[in-house]
């Protein structure tokens, strides 16, 4: 069995192959490439489309639910949601934009999200970062709760997130 080190990677090959050895190179080629650099944060204006769409959304629209299910005879009564088009795509625009917080949880209660009573209020006097995380908490939660993201829409707390990242990219 013949064993090389190509690159840094060490290649065993008991037929004396040369495929595995050319994987290699290639493999130790591309790490040499320069990486990309990190991507550029993307203007997040394209969200302030979607204020209108929300505000005129009245209680119970923009999602429909189904109270019960069937499925190969056996009926399931816990709700399903399914979102209307353009919150699919406001969802799949903020995740396009990378407008995410991976660690929402912590930045949402060291400011004191979780804590406060009236959260439209709380959005109005909350800086970028921490909406940035509050919009991550609206969309990451209907994963962890059913309906959740319909009591957002219905609340109105994505137009207040909106209007105030639009307040303050305007007063920049």
């Amino acid at each position: 069995m013949q064993k090389k080190l190509v690159g840094f990677f060490k290649v065993t090959n008991p037929e004396g192959d040369e495929a595995i050895e050319q994987i290699a190179k290639e493999l130790y080629d591309q790490m040499k490439k320069p990486q990309k650099k990190t991507r550029k944060a993307k203007d997040v204006s394209v969200l302030f489309s979607y204020i209108s769409y929300f505000e005129n959304l009245k209680t119970g629209e923009g999602y429909s639910v189904t109270k019960t299910s069937e499925k190969d005879g056996v009926v399931y009564y816990l709700p399903n949601y399914q979102f209307d088009k353009k919150v699919k795509e406001f969802e799949q625009t903020v995740y396009d934009l990378d407008f995410i917080d991976h660690d929402y949880q912590a930045t949402l209660e060291k400011a004191g999200f979780y804590a406060c009573q009236d959260r439209n209020q709380w959005v109005l006097k909350s800086d970028c970062t921490a909406l940035k995380a509050v919009l991550t908490y609206c969309l990451r939660g209907e994963r962890f709760c059913t309906g959740f993201l319909a009591s957002i829409l219905d609340s109105k707390l994505l137009v207040s997130i909106l209007k105030r990242l639009k307040e303050l990219e305007t007063s920049n």
